[in-house]
Formats: structure tokens, sequence, C-alpha cells
């Protein structure tokens, strides 16, 4: 398998995103938004919790930053998102483990937790007419073609980026051909602190005021 290719300068990814009209300040944005509201929950909250909000803050902030004249909502399937009809483009958002925004080409970023079947006929399709070695096909009239904004975020901070499968591979995504670096652990971006509410019962205590004579 040849390498994929990976934009991390600035440059690199501000000239990648804008040919799908997109841009990195408006995609960190986004991770920035799914990240602090993950961030609210707590040990307490039914397992996964976090993960299912970090997700449904992201489709929401993308959704809110980018519809308009180029994108629009993307609901088939259960693979919310925005798509670009004109282009043939779709985004769609998947919790990712921690190699999310790793620029490494030895590493492989995934999604964190098993997708079905509707990712896979994605990625099949992304794969259509491609070869190793040979440019990325143009999307199929039938289809879209289905980059994932993969987002991994934690308490100690959040990574991302914005890929284009074309392997589905044990219910995860693989053979990721482009790589645009949203947020890496290096990079020096800021992270947006984590607002937590009280975890336990808030302790009472009781002040004797006395008047003055």
């Amino acid at each position: 398998m040849s390498e994929p290719a990976i934009f991390f300068d600035l440059s690199d990814r501000n000239a990648e995103l804008s040919q799908m009209a997109l841009d990195h300040e408006g995609l960190l944005w986004v991770l920035q938004q799914a990240h602090q509201e993950g961030g609210y929950s707590s040990s307490n909250d039914v397992k996964g919790w976090r993960l299912i909000v970090t997700h449904d803050k992201a489709v929401r902030a993308l959704r809110e930053r980018f519809c308009g004249p180029h994108w629009e909502k993307e609901e088939a399937e259960n693979q919310e998102g925005i798509r670009n009809p004109t282009a043939g483009q779709r985004i769609i958002v998947a919790n990712f483990d921690d190699f999310a925004g790793d620029p490494d080409p030895k590493v492989t970023p995934t999604n964190l937790r098993p997708k079905g079947n509707a990712s896979k006929r994605k990625a099949r399709c992304n794969q259509t007419g491609w070869l190793p070695g040979l440019p990325i096909p143009e999307p199929i009239h039938e289809e879209y073609e289905t980059w994932v904004l993969g987002i991994f975020s934690d308490d100690n901070g959040f990574t991302g980026e914005l890929c284009l499968p074309l392997e589905f591979h044990k219910r995860k995504l693989s053979k990721l051909v482009k790589r645009i670096i949203i947020k890496s652990k290096d990079d020096g971006l800021p992270v947006q602190p984590l607002h937590r509410e009280p975890s336990g019962p808030v302790e009472e205590i009781d002040i004797q005021i006395t008047r003055r004579s």
C-alpha cells in the first residue's frame, strides 16, 4: 500500500480545503465545540455518553458553520453530516482513536467504535475506478465521495482530521488516501478548557451571623 497524502502545514491544509469550499479555522472550531460539549460528561453518565454528545455536537457545529451556498445537511442512512451536491462530496463525523491528527505516515487512524454497512458502502464508493499509484477518482454520479471528520477527545485535549478512506476492514475504516490534519497534539493550537459540573453533592456550610448591638 502506498502512503497517504498527508496535509499538515497550514498553507497546504488551507489550499486543499479551499478546493472543497471549506477552511481550517472553521473545522477547528467544529472540533473545539465537540470537545467542549464532551467535557461536560462525567463518570456518572451512562457508558459511551461522552462519545454520543461529542459526535452530536460535531455534526451540529459542522452544519452551523458550513451549510449555505455550497453545503447542505446530509442524513442518508443515519450517517449525519453535510454534503455538496455540486462537487459530489459529503462529510460525515466519527469518533476516532488517538491516532487522529497524527501526521506520522506509519499510523492509520480509524473509527473508535465499529461501523456498519452504510460506512462500508461509502468506502467502497470512494475506491471506484481507483488503483494504487493512480490519481484519486472523481465521484460517480450515483454516489458521493465520502470524507470523514474524525475527532479524538479526552480530558487531556483533542485532535482531529478530515480524511478520505478507501477500504472498510473488520468494521473499521482503512486505507486513508488523503489526510488533512486539523489539530495534532504538537501543532501548538490552543486547547479549549473543560467546564465540568460538580460530580457529587455540594457540602452545606452553616455560617453563624451575629448582629452588632
